[in-house]
């Protein structure tokens, strides 16, 4: 049949389309040579040709993937065009050519962000540009020192004291105790050295940042755990330098040594390994408390078990255990004498903003409960000692 325009070709497909059940394959009634006629030939986008037909664009896409016919770029972008007041792709690729694009981020210094507002596109979009004329892009260190230089971020750095651990005192040997065990080291995307702690203990943090004068954020980690852990992360050369000279290095876990602690320190040095890596338990049934501390450097659990033995407490050999191809060690002490001492020593007259809140409570708690046995028990002897002499 043969048609005046393509408006009657529409209006003769359309009115066959609606005396047919909505089931009918659309391919019935819209040969190849149509489509074509109409989708290439008068430039007529999928979403106008379904609109005159009156159904889903979805059909057209399908008979158009079976007819295997191109896509017709020009009839797509006319229809963006139409639907949206500007095709912002094509706007930003016309009219940001690479000389542009180089003149407003290396001449100009603007920054991904500020070109992606100016030109009404995404920041992705431009770094796609970037990329794509071979255009270099800053690093973070680059970008963040220019945003400083441009005020659009805080100027103030983080603070922190970088002789805290050249010389010894009660709260760096708590916190060097602490780093010993829980800290990592490692270098970042520049090569600068970087220190980070993790525990799920915020008071810990918090307190170490009081000891370093640190301004340093506490970042949440989100974790599968029931708990989230904070870190507390910086950069610091000078005490760099200074954990690795007094023991700690990169994957210490099983390379970590024993630094020469003082005596009059090493109660405090004590109190921060047995909380970052130690754990105090308490048995109810007798009221009894065990203390216990797991390391994998055989050096370091026996220079501290000596170190023990030199405060008083009972001298104690490590246990070996084995799991998989590594090696692990245990230091315990079950003897009450040895863990009142212990408590004595480490945490009797030492102030709260130098130990871990949750171990703490535990072992005061039991202390004070020790203390009350003891009081009582001589209160029924002296009690006893009063009623026999009445007898008399």
């Amino acid at each position: 049949m043969e048609y005046y325009s393509h408006i009657q070709m529409l209006e003769h497909i359309a009115s066959k389309i609606q005396h047919n059940p909505a089931k009918s394959p659309l391919e019935k009634f819209l040969s190849k040579e149509q489509f074509i006629e109409l989708y290439h030939g008068q430039n007529m986008a999928l979403t106008e040709i379904a609109d005159s037909l009156g159904v889903v664009v979805n059909r057209l896409h399908r008979i158009k993937r079976k007819y295997r016919i191109p896509t017709n770029h020009a009839a797509t972008k006319k229809a963006l065009q139409k639907h949206y007041k500007t095709y912002r792709l094509v706007t930003f690729r016309d009219r940001l050519t690479p000389e542009e694009l180089h003149k407003k981020y290396v001449v100009e210094k603007k920054s991904m962000g500020d070109i992606a507002k100016e030109f009404g596109v995404s920041r992705a979009a431009v770094c796609k540009y970037l990329h794509k004329y071979e255009i270099p892009t800053r690093g973070k260190r680059e970008a963040r020192m220019l945003a400083m230089s441009q005020r659009k971020v805080s100027q103030s750095p983080c603070t922190i004291d970088k002789d805290f651990f050249s010389k010894w005192s009660r709260p760096m040997a708590w916190v060097l105790g602490l780093f010993l065990t829980d800290a990592c080291l490692y270098g970042d995307d520049f090569g600068n050295p970087r220190i980070s702690i993790n525990s799920i203990d915020k008071d810990v943090i918090e307190k170490i940042q009081i000891c370093l004068h640190s301004t340093y954020a506490t970042q949440v980690l989100k974790k599968a755990g029931p708990l989230p852990q904070y870190r507390l992360e910086f950069a610091c050369k000078p005490i760099y330098d200074d954990i690795v000279r007094l023991g700690l290095s990169p994957r210490k876990s099983l390379t970590v040594k024993m630094p020469q602690v003082p005596e009059g320190f090493f109660p405090d040095f004590a109190r921060g390994v047995f909380e970052g890596d130690g754990s105090y338990v308490i048995d109810k049934r007798r009221n009894s408390l065990r203390l216990s501390l797991v390391s994998g450097s055989r050096d370091f659990i026996h220079e501290f078990a000596e170190g023990l033995g030199r405060m008083g407490l009972s001298q104690r050999h490590p246990y070996e255990y084995q799991r998989g191809k590594s090696k692990y060690y245990e230091l315990k002490y079950g003897k009450q004498s040895d863990c009142r001492l212990y408590y004595e020593l480490a945490y009797k007259n030492t102030p709260a903003s130098m130990s871990m809140n949750r171990k703490r409570s535990i072992i005061e708690n039991w202390y004070i409960r020790i203390e009350r046995n003891v009081i009582s028990r001589k209160t029924r002897r002296y009690k006893c000692g009063i009623n026999f002499l009445l007898t008399l």
